[in-house]
């Protein structure tokens, strides 16, 4: 009888946590059977257990901030919109351009932030930190906005 791959009935396993067992099985071409036979050794086998969780755990992560991110990409859109129409004709409106501005810096560094964390990035770290090559940007537009 072959041994089985842990490493990939974890993953098999972990994605038909998020979807079906049958949506599962035809993506990595398996049978439904199979799904389930890995369920059940997932009991006794405490490597397989073990590369489950850290394997559920990577695609909730990931999941996560992809939404995140995706979300805070739409939010950027819609206020640079926003910011578009609006017609500085008083103070007033001056006000509100360098709020949505501002608005819109805040979600780009968040954006930024949750796409590096997922990737293990160090860059906006460094930004936040005032290092790296975009630093006295990033300095100077918190200074303008502040």
């Amino acid at each position: 009888m072959a041994r089985r791959d842990n490493t990939f009935a974890a993953k098999v396993l972990a994605e038909a946590h998020f979807h079906t067992d049958e949506k599962v099985a035809e993506k990595y071409g398996i049978t439904r059977r199979t799904v389930v036979t890995y369920r059940a050794a997932q009991k006794d086998d405490t490597e397989l257990s073990q590369l489950f969780q850290q394997r559920l755990d990577e695609i909730a992560h990931r999941e996560w901030a992809d939404q995140l991110s995706e979300t805070l990409t739409t939010a950027l859109r819609r206020i640079g919109v926003e910011l578009s129409a609006v017609k500085v004709e008083s103070l007033q409106d001056l006000t509100q351009v360098m709020s949505l501005t501002k608005e819109l810096v805040e979600l780009e560094m968040s954006r930024m932030y949750a796409e590096s964390e997922t990737r293990g990035d160090d860059r906006t770290a460094d930004l936040a930190a005032g290092q790296g090559p975009r630093a006295a940007d990033t300095a100077e537009a918190s200074r303008l906005l502040s």
